[in-house]
């Protein structure tokens, strides 16, 4: 990293808190839901599926993940991702391969010479090691005539649709079952992107619903299962039903981003209160009007980031607000005379103009006036305020035309130039 890199400006405190992991804090605010959940739990019967049902992106990962942090003392706590396994048809041998690595670990070897069939087998050896902290296994073979194919991780459950004696789903249930005998604390698993999986992904929920309400151990078991609200209300929606004890809808559309912001963004770009309730503000609003996940947020900070560096290295002094605010145009429609269209695409085409009466205006219009987002709000909703404040038009310039003019180039603010407010254009870069 040269020395320039090192003096520029950041948006962020910390990258991880924006990064594509579920295993990170809850910054949303998520104890009532994981509170008012764990009793409901508690309130089902020993062996069951509980449905955590919400859109894709909207952070029911992040949650059951910090839920784990209230429980895991007491339970053994299990995560299973279906999405790791391309051969769904194999799922319950990745389900239970998964289950024993990371609650009975010393059974692995013997349970995963049950499942692929490969004991006493003189035609084939089968060299596993497993990294336990992970929970990749690698597999090495040694076949007569073939040679040694070394270092080569195969995924394997590839391997066992073709050798595995134990398809049947009912064999490997026997074989989780033994497993289960041999543990006495309550369990919690949590079954990710099985709603992926399609039909096998159903399958999948279906039996293993089917085999815990026919258990004849004593464990108590409680599974969670993450559902894409699109994947629920599909025409596998009478499957979910079925199969699932209690179903949780999880919606952030009105949860506040104030610790979210406070946490992420660099104590510089969050300065003062008004800078805070911008950021804030729009980012909730992303939310709300525009339906924007959690994901598609983190996604247009990280893009910000990049930009935000891009435009200083590029001699220039950019607001770490209107960044956010160019980089969320490009994720979000806006109807334009009666048709849906992209804000950012739109600002290209027609002459570098925001979208009158769009909540992109109303934001930049609330930094121009250094007022609060709600201020602004009120005075473009007031028909009895004076008009001539300014005119509802909100353009980007060329700097050099424009800006220079008015000595503004540092400042990458909206200026009023001409009875109309305008941006410098190099934020469209």
């Amino acid at each position: 990293m040269n020395q320039k890199s090192q003096n520029m400006r950041t948006l962020l405190s910390d990258s991880k808190f924006v990064s594509e992991d579920y295993r990170t804090k809850d910054l949303l605010g998520f104890d009532n839901f994981i509170s008012q959940l764990l009793i409901k739990t508690e309130a089902t019967p020993k062996r069951s599926l509980i449905g955590i049902v919400g859109d894709y992106g909207t952070g029911k990962s992040v949650m059951l993940e910090n839920l784990k942090t209230r429980v895991v003392d007491q339970v053994h706590w299990v995560h299973f991702d279906a999405w790791r396994y391309p051969e769904r048809n194999n799922l319950w041998e990745g389900f239970v391969l998964d289950f024993v690595s990371q609650v009975s670990p010393h059974d692995f070897k013997q349970v995963l010479k049950e499942i692929d069939g490969t004991s006493g087998d003189a035609n084939k050896k089968l060299i596993e090691t497993f990294d336990l902290t992970v929970g990749t296994l690698t597999n090495i073979f040694v076949a007569p005539g073939i040679g040694t194919v070394a270092n080569k991780a195969i995924d394997k459950l590839s391997y066992f649709a073709n050798t595995s004696p134990a398809r049947r789903v009912f064999q490997i249930q026997e074989i989780f079952e033994k497993l289960l005998a041999k543990i006495d604390q309550p369990i919690c698993i949590v079954v990710e992107d099985a709603d992926r999986s399609g039909d096998a992904g159903i399958y999948f929920i279906e039996t293993l619903s089917q085999f815990l309400k026919n258990l004849a151990v004593k464990n108590e078991v409680k599974v969670f299962i993450p559902i894409a609200r699109k994947s629920f209300q599909s025409d596998k929606h009478d499957a979910y039903i079925k199969a699932l004890d209690i179903i949780e809808f999880f919606n952030i559309g009105s949860r506040d981003l104030t610790k979210f912001v406070e946490k992420v963004f660099n104590l510089e770009v969050i300065e003062n209160d008004l800078n805070k309730n911008h950021i804030t503000e729009w980012l909730q609003r992303l939310i709300s009007h525009y339906k924007l996940t959690i994901r598609d947020i983190k996604s247009i900070i990280r893009n910000g980031e990049g930009q935000y560096k891009a435009l200083q290295a590029g001699k220039y002094n950019p607001d770490p607000r209107i960044v956010l605010i160019i980089e969320a145009c490009k994720f979000v429609d806006e109807n334009i005379a009666g048709v849906e269209r992209n804000v950012y695409d739109y600002v290209i085409i027609n002459q570098n103009r925001i979208p009158n009466g769009s909540q992109v205006e109303l934001v930049l219009f609330a930094i121009a006036q250094n007022t609060t987002i709600e201020q602004m709000a009120d005075i473009l909703n007031d028909l009895n305020s004076n008009p001539s404040v300014f005119r509802r038009q909100l353009r980007f310039v060329d700097d050099d035309k424009y800006i220079h003019a008015n000595h503004n180039i540092d400042s990458g603010l909206p200026i009023q130039l001409e009875g109309q407010f305008s941006l410098p254009s190099y934020y469209l870069l």
